[in-house]
């Protein structure tokens, strides 16, 4: 059997026949394919749940910042070249990583990931995400809906969803018994 991703090529010059190349669809797909592979009894849904997590990580996660990028757009390649906010710092986008560290931890509390290979990017991920909650709480450095990542953030900056995607990924995250 071949799954759609297989076969299909992307135009995007920077995608390369990969299947999730924006950060969130570590959160959508994973739990589909997960179920899917349940109710079907066929494996090939995890296998490819896997190729595609690994192809994805591969191209977006930043090892320095334990965070991921938004898409194939925003990531920073080895020389430097790419994105940047206008005080020069990495592009990331907070719904993303809450939805791709909830996901995860999600999908390691539900047992269709495995602990030892996905805890500890959780809790490297979910300590990236703890630096943007102030003193009293709120979530910051959230761009507006609809704005484009590039636009200048602060600490002042929220939105709903990203304080939501935030959340999402905390009560996973403290599912999974990670206090810190």
């Amino acid at each position: 059997m071949i799954l759609y991703g297989d076969a299909h090529t992307w135009e995007h010059p920077k995608v390369q026949n990969m299947v999730w190349w924006w950060c969130d669809a570590l959160f959508m797909g994973p739990p589909v394919l997960a179920k899917y592979a349940a109710l079907s009894g066929n494996d090939l849904y995890l296998k490819a749940m896997d190729k595609w997590y690994r192809q994805t990580y591969d191209q977006l996660y930043d090892p320095q910042e334990h965070l991921w990028s938004r898409d194939l757009d925003y990531k920073i390649s080895a020389d430097g070249a790419g994105k940047t906010e206008q005080n020069g710092r990495k592009i990331f986008w907070s719904r993303g990583n809450g939805w791709v560290f909830g996901g995860l931890a999600y999908g390691v509390r539900k047992g269709y990931l495995k602990a030892d290979e996905y805890l500890q990017a959780i809790k490297k991920g979910w300590q990236a995400l703890l630096k943007n909650q102030q003193p009293d709480g709120m979530i910051g450095f959230v761009q507006p809906t609809g704005a484009s990542p590039s636009l200048q953030v602060s600490k002042e900056l929220w939105e709903v969803y990203g304080t939501g995607a935030f959340l999402c990924a905390g009560s996973e995250v403290l599912r999974l018994g990670i206090k810190e």
